[in-house]
């Protein structure tokens, strides 16, 4: 039974990791383009929104961990294809931070970035009904 319940799960993974793969910075914008996304920093912070095509970001954020999630913007250009990543430009940050983006399956992905080297936030794609909610 045990030795049943290791197969199955080799196969998953196996199956898994066929599917997954690491996107380009042009790939991840064409990708995650207009897709929901989750947002879980390691300073608390929680947000959820999307990226539109101009590069602006809408949604709502709870910074710090602390208050209820609010409603914003990021301004156009927030997000922007660079030669070595998709990178996000916050007034005040001496440097962009930039994702790394791997596709899950064909509408899934997850990524990472990391902020100065002491922070970082976890990027999961979500359903498109839990932007509507007010979670």
């Amino acid at each position: 039974m045990l030795m049943r319940f290791a197969v199955l799960g080799a196969v998953a993974l196996a199956a898994t990791s066929a599917v997954a793969q690491e996107l380009g910075p042009k790939e991840a914008w064409a990708f995650m383009l207009g897709k929901p996304f989750a947002l879980d920093c390691s300073d608390g912070t929680v947000a959820e929104g999307r990226i539109l095509s101009d590069g602006s970001v809408v949604g709502k954020i709870r910074v710090g961990g602390r208050g209820e999630m609010k409603a914003g913007t990021l301004p156009a250009g927030t997000v922007r294809v660079t030669d070595t990543g998709l990178c996000a430009y916050f007034q005040g940050l001496p440097f962009p931070p930039c994702l790394n983006v791997r596709k899950i399956d064909r509408r899934r992905f997850h990524a990472s970035m990391s902020i100065m080297g002491f922070s970082y936030c976890q990027i999961d794609s979500l359903a498109p009904r839990f932007l509507r909610r007010g979670r």
